[in-house]
């Protein structure tokens, strides 16, 4: 009760934050839920939490299960119960409880009635608990989540962690009688479709989901549309009948001379109330954003917003943090967003399921362009398990499909609708019916898709407006140059398809280094150089950055994201391939590279100035910057100005004292200086210590070995004791051992030093 005393107090005097309450009242409801599942090792817990929660996010960070059981997480079911006092004034509303998300499975009840079930891990949903809840009483919630994998719900694969819980915030809302409906996909209700945009005029077609549990009723729905300052720059109203049950309502708006939702350069955003009436009295209130902007695509010149031309400069972006899993605060998707904005960004792809709407309201109003996608992910492999013959799972996704369209409707940073990612080529029929879907529900964005099939022609390629594609040259395949060339080539055959880059990149490790290039094994290798990773950005980027066709990229990814399956570079269970690590702390170097191309806030960055142990007597020294020119400083003494290409300035065969090396990098603008300084040590020993240093890592390993066999000599010896001659075989079965032992030391050290 204690617990709850807050949201008490808060109905009783009928106050929210100081204020009268209104026709309709959305009250959080995130504080203080008793949670009780168990974890991988199967033991039992409980705790009190707040939401969004999940409680396996943390597990994979966990360090003492992570010496049991390594990456994996428990995908189990976990039990939410919170006791919510419902006072008895609130009679005669109508009472829903919504959730952001849940995954994969909520059964939600009340006073244990059972409300219902939702399936589908990534999108709010909703129920009415009017006639459930007891006034004047405490009310008991209990939430069932089921984690566990179902074949009729996808994903059903992915390269990332599929985290449990309460991941999004919670609500109990409000209503009289007669409302604009909140169960309409758990949406709004209220649905902006843009029709005709320009600088002159804007027009926008308006339906309202109503619902009514009162016999008909004459009403009256009024809608503005106020600008910044607060001023009505159009209006409407319409009396009709409301009967009772659910219906639709349609207004049209027409905005004169509008302000125009310009991207970055200006996201400017009116706000539309639409209201209902009763006799002139208020029964409803619902506000949603609204930016006006007009787009299309062209094969042969790319991406045009407001008729002016925008190139993508776009990465993709998982909801997931050490420790929270997908349960994030505003404040870290705050974070998250302004780190791309700081890059220079222009884009995000929302990957690989529909994210939270705060995100879109930090997009809206940062005026960065969107993708987002429902979560059907798979392989382009025949034989793995993107979809499911399973009774419902086609059903499902278009349910997820469905609310994330509806959820999103109003957002103006959505310019597409991800309808798959990678999928092999057996699932072009249903992506027949989802195009479809999409383009009925939504005529007024574009349908996108992230395809790795090889056959650029495939039928499937062109179900899509724009079809994009997962090329990870230089990476999983071919060279870092062949971008470019593959990219002429699926031009010469789909000259009248729009298209870009969905996906590209490589490993990078900020704790690993390699003098030189070093291309590493992409898939298992534990050595994931930070400076390849830089090498095959600039290289990729360069190839689409010279192709005005192609409507643009998204860079896989801004973050280290965890996956379970992933063994490689410094971490097991991460997916290395961000341009910033998990943690949020380290911005690798690719990250300066975009930030040198895209971005007007002047810098100056030294490359691979983490690796400070050399052992080449001279070295190329490299610097990104968006300045014109930078200056290179070794221990005090100029090497040398240069300028730059596309952010590129480098200094060859700069040699390097044998001790301790000061390289400064400096540039200045209008007066400002800018510089970036690093400390290298450079000695004869560096070789010896390097091989060193790799032996003591592999020590554990040589000692498991070496015991191992160790073992197995002395078991034959013992064995033979008791046979002829036994006593000199055992001799020689332990002096095999001991020789074994110390050869593959030997052995180790020798490859080591000469590879």
């Amino acid at each position: 009760m204690i617990k709850n005393l807050s949201l008490t107090l808060l109905l009783l005097t009928g106050t929210l934050f100081g204020q009268p309450l209104q026709a309709r009242e959305v009250i959080d409801i995130n504080q203080d839920w008793q949670f009780s599942s168990s974890d991988l090792l199967g033991r039992a817990y409980s705790e009190t939490v707040q939401l969004p929660h999940s409680w396996n996010g943390a597990e994979t960070w966990d360090e003492s299960l992570q010496r049991l059981v390594g990456v994996e997480y428990s995908r189990g079911i976990g039990h939410y119960k919170k006791t919510l006092f419902i006072p008895e004034k609130l009679r005669g509303k109508r009472l829903f409880l919504k959730f952001g998300a849940a995954n994969y499975v909520a059964d939600v009840s009340i006073n244990g009635h059972h409300l219902g079930q939702h399936r589908g891990g990534y999108s709010a949903f909703i129920f009415e608990i009017s006639e459930q809840v007891r006034f004047g009483q405490d009310n008991r919630i209990e939430v069932l989540v089921d984690n566990r994998e179902a074949p009729d719900i996808a994903p059903l694969m992915g390269d990332f962690n599929f985290y449990g819980g309460l991941i999004r915030p919670a609500q109990l809302l409000v209503t009289e009688q007669a409302s604009i409906s909140p169960l309409h996909f758990a949406s709004s209700g209220v649905y902006l479709l843009q029709k005709q945009v320009s600088s002159e005029s804007a027009s926008v077609d308006i339906k309202i989901q109503l619902s009514s549990l009162l016999q008909t009723t004459n009403m009256q729905l009024k809608t503005r549309v106020l600008d910044h300052s607060g001023k009505t720059v159009a209006s409407q109203q319409n009396d009709f009948n409301l009967t009772q049950g659910d219906s639709q309502a349609s207004q049209s708006l027409t905005i004169e001379q509008p302000h125009l939702w310009q991207g970055k350069s200006d996201p400017y955003l009116y706000q539309v109330r639409v209201q209902l009436y009763n006799n002139g009295e208020l029964q409803d209130e619902v506000v949603e954003p609204l930016g006006l902007r007009s787009y299309r695509v062209d094969a042969a010149e790319g991406l045009f917003l407001n008729e002016q031309p925008l190139k993508i400069q776009g990465v993709a972006l998982h909801e997931d943090w050490p420790g929270h899993g997908p349960a994030l605060t505003l404040e870290q998707r705050q974070q998250d967003v302004d780190i791309a904005l700081d890059m220079g960004a222009n884009g995000l792809r929302l990957a690989h399921y529909p994210h939270a709407k705060s995100t879109l309201e930090l997009a809206d109003q940062a005026g960065l362009v969107v993708w987002s996608e429902i979560p059907w992910v798979g392989l382009p492999v025949k034989g793995v398990d993107s979809r499911s013959n399973a009774p419902g799972f086609h059903d499902n996704l278009k349910q997820q499909l469905l609310e994330m369209i509806h959820q999103r409707y109003n957002h103006p940073s959505i310019l597409f609708w991800g309808l798959y990612n990678e999928l092999p080529a057996e699932d072009y029929p249903l992506l027949l019916e989802l195009q479809q879907l999409a383009k009925q529900s939504d005529p007024g964005r574009l349908t996108i898709a992230a395809s790795a099939v090889h056959d650029v022609e495939h039928p499937m390629h062109k179900v899509t407006d724009v079809q994009f594609w997962n090329r990870y040259f230089g990476w999983y395949r071919d060279g870092v140059d062949d971008l470019g060339p593959w990219t002429d080539d699926t031009r010469a055959l789909r000259p009248d398809s729009p298209f870009g880059i969905s996906e590209y990149g490589a490993g990078g490790s900020p704790r690993q280094h390699s003098e030189g290039i070093e291309r590493p094994y992409s898939m298992g290798d534990t050595h994931h150089p930070e400076s390849y990773q830089a090498y095959l950005h600039e290289h990729n980027w360069r190839s689409i950055e010279a192709r005005p066709y192609v409507i643009g990229s998204f860079i896989w990814a801004m973050f280290d994201f965890s996956s379970s399956i992933r063994r490689e570079g410094e971490s097991f269970g991460l997916n290395d391939k961000g341009l910033v690590s998990y943690d949020r702390k380290i911005r690798k170097d690719a990250f300066y590279f975009y930030k040198a191309n895209w971005s007007h806030e002047p810098f100056v960055y030294l490359t691979d100035h983490r690796n400070i142990y050399r052992t080449a007597k001279q070295v190329t020294i490299k610097a990104y910057s968006n300045l014109e020119q930078v200056e290179l400083l070794v221990n005090g003494e100029s090497r040398g100005t240069r300028r730059g290409e596309q952010g590129v300035f480098e200094w060859e065969a700069v040699p390097l004292v044998d001790d301790n090396n000061s390289i400064q990098v400096v540039a200045s603008r209008d007066g400002q200086a800018f510089e970036h300084t690093a400390v290298w040590n450079h000695s004869i020993l560096q070789p010896m210590m390097y091989a060193l240093s790799i032996l003591i890592a592999e020590a554990i390993t040589i000692a498991v070995v070496g015991a191992l066999l160790l073992l197995f000599f002395y078991l034959r010896a013992y064995r033979m004791a008791g046979s002829r001659y036994g006593t000199l075989l055992a001799k020689l079965g332990l002096y095999a051992g001991g020789t074994s032992w110390l050869l593959l030391v030997l052995g180790s050290m020798t490859l080591k030093l000469v590879f």
